[in-house]
């Protein structure tokens, strides 16, 4: 009886382990493309960087955002970065997470326009006007 207790406590350790090994992993994975996302995010000038997908309503958002979180906790103790640095990092960890969260490399633009032609989207403005216009007058033709 002993001996079943005794394996039910070695249980949660070794799961414990694997969970803290996994997490490390998970870490050190985030860490290596924050840095190579980092160095891309340095070569653009701040303002002409690409903005970023919101997200919203994601499953894996909260426990991404807590893996970079700890990255970037890592990452400041161990470099004095000046206010622009850290706005790269900030920026670099937001790219990595798009990319976890969405499994892809890929980020959407800043509209999410489709994109019809300017002539065309006027065209059927013009025609829903007119449509509009004739289904008034024929409820007053209706009327009378």
């Amino acid at each position: 009886m002993n001996a079943g207790v005794q394996k039910q406590n070695l249980a949660p350790t070794t799961e414990e382990q694997m969970g803290n090994h996994q997490q490390r992993n998970d870490i050190s994975k985030v860490k290596e493309k924050i840095e190579s996302a980092y160095y891309q995010v340095t070569q653009i000038e701040i303002n002409k960087r690409p903005r970023l997908q919101k997200l919203q309503g994601k499953f894996k958002i909260k426990e991404t955002v807590k893996t970079a979180n700890i990255t970037i906790g890592k990452a400041l103790k161990d470099k004095d970065l000046i206010l622009t640095e850290i706005n790269h990092l900030i920026y670099a960890a937001a790219m990595v997470i798009i990319e976890e969260v969405n499994g892809t490399g890929c980020y959407k633009s800043e509209t999410h326009r489709p994109k019809i032609p300017l002539w065309v989207r006027l065209i059927e403005e013009s025609i829903n006007g007119i449509r509009k216009d004739l289904s008034a007058l024929a409820e007053i033709k209706e009327m009378r």
